[in-house]
């Protein structure tokens, strides 16, 4: 896998069970891509700090 492809597959499926969550008014669908994404914002919030300390 080319780098940013596993991202880039994170993305799709998330937005596949936002919209699909749209649709159906399906709360734990939303719940799963809050699960799925919140650890890749703290792992960009602890670069980004790690960043502005160096």
């Amino acid at each position: 896998m080319a780098r940013g492809e596993g991202l880039l597959a994170l993305y799709d499926y998330v937005q596949d069970r936002l919209v699909h969550a749209n649709v159906t008014k399906s709360a734990a669908l939303v719940a799963e891509a809050i699960d799925l994404l919140e650890p890749l914002r703290d792992a960009f919030t602890r670069a980004a700090a790690t960043a502005e300390a160096s």
